[in-house]
């Protein structure tokens, strides 16, 4: 196998660890500060931050697919793989679009609980 393509499926397999390592990351600490986040939270916001939650988690299984069919096709086609082969692209765009739809609803999230929490100062 060329350098070059060994390069691509190495940065292909880090930019799957790293999706992996923040989606953790973020979940972990929103379940950390779950009882500040949640307090007298809308019902809104509530279904938000369960769908952010699960989009993380599908990121993470789809990095995981995307590393694993990386693996496969290496295997198969030891001499003329490439990162381009169709279940690492699919699986990698599920990766990156739930990843991105996750990160913008908990920026979402955040709008709507500093805006919950405005309204209650007023309210004072």
């Amino acid at each position: 196998m060329d350098d070059y393509i060994k390069l691509s499926f190495d940065y292909a397999k880090s930019l799957s660890e790293l999706i992996i390592t923040l989606s953790i990351s973020i979940i972990g600490i929103m379940i950390t500060f779950r009882e500040k986040l949640i307090q007298n939270l809308t019902l809104i916001s509530k279904i938000i931050l369960a769908i952010t939650w699960f989009l993380y988690f599908l990121s993470i299984i789809f990095s995981m697919l995307t590393i694993m069919c990386m693996t496969g096709v290496i295997d198969q086609l030891r001499e003329k793989s490439s990162v381009n082969s169709q279940n690492i692209i699919i699986t990698s765009k599920l990766m990156f679009i739930s990843f991105i739809i996750a990160t913008a609803l908990v920026i979402v999230f955040g709008i709507i609980v500093m805006i919950n929490n405005e309204k209650k100062l007023k309210k004072k």
